[in-house]
Order: C-alpha cells, then sequence, then structure tokens
C-alpha cells in the first residue's frame, strides 16, 4: 500500500506543471525512503520461496543485513526530511 502511495506521489511531482526542486521538499525525502525500504522488502519477500528452497539464508543473516540496510536509508532520509523542515521553517521567520 505504502509503495503504491509512493509511486503515486513521484508520478504527481513529474506530472504537476509547477516547476520545484523536489530534492528541498521534506516529503520528496520522506517518499524516497519509504520506496527504497518497500522496495528491498518486496525483493527479498518476492525472493524467499527461492532462498529458503535453495537453504541460501538458513540462519537470516542476508534478511538481518538487508533489513538493516534498508532501515538506514529510510531514517537517513527521514533525518534529510527534518533538517529540510527545520531550515524552511527558520526562513519564514
Amino acid at each position: 500500500c505504502l509503495l503504491v502511495l509512493t509511486v503515486m506521489y513521484f508520478v504527481d511531482i513529474f506530472l504537476s506543471e509547477k516547476i520545484i526542486n523536489p530534492v528541498l521538499q521534506p516529503m520528496f525525502w520522506i517518499a524516497t525512503g519509504l520506496l527504497f525500504y518497500n522496495l528491498g522488502s518486496l525483493g527479498y519477500s518476492v525472493a524467499f520461496d527461492y532462498i529458503l528452497a535453495n537453504r541460501k539464508d538458513i540462519d537470516a543473516k542476508l534478511f538481518k543485513m538487508i533489513t538493516q540496510y534498508l532501515i538506514y536509508v529510510l531514517y537517513s532520509c527521514i533525518i534529510i526530511a527534518l533538517l529540510l523542515t527545520r531550515k524552511n521553517e527558520s526562513r519564514l521567520r
């Protein structure tokens, strides 16, 4: 569900007639983090049966590693969004 919403957000940005720099928008970074996290999780979920059948990840090390890096990316994007929000608020004052 989140994957669909983030894709819809990106489509809306690219089809918008307003010319804005999305990199300066906090919502862009949140959507980017969610997109990477959900695509990575979806990729592992799709390949899970193959991984399980071929005993590629018996002790779940691969799953833990993928999840850990995806969380790093997600939280980094959220931190960037929070910093941009703070920067935008200070500009308004």
